[in-house]
């Protein structure tokens, strides 16, 4: 299955690679790397 990176919108294959989040406040988003994932909690956590 095919999604969009909440970060960066870059389409990635679920099953291959990405990163799923999941929180109670946020709900559950998926980005294509570590990297996006990180760059985005660092911001949301500010």
């Amino acid at each position: 299955m095919y999604l969009s990176c909440t970060l960066c919108k870059k389409e990635f294959n679920n099953l291959v690679e990405g990163v799923k989040y999941s929180s109670s406040a946020i709900g559950v988003i998926s980005f294509c790397s570590d990297k996006c994932c990180r760059i985005y909690l660092n911001e949301k956590l500010k």
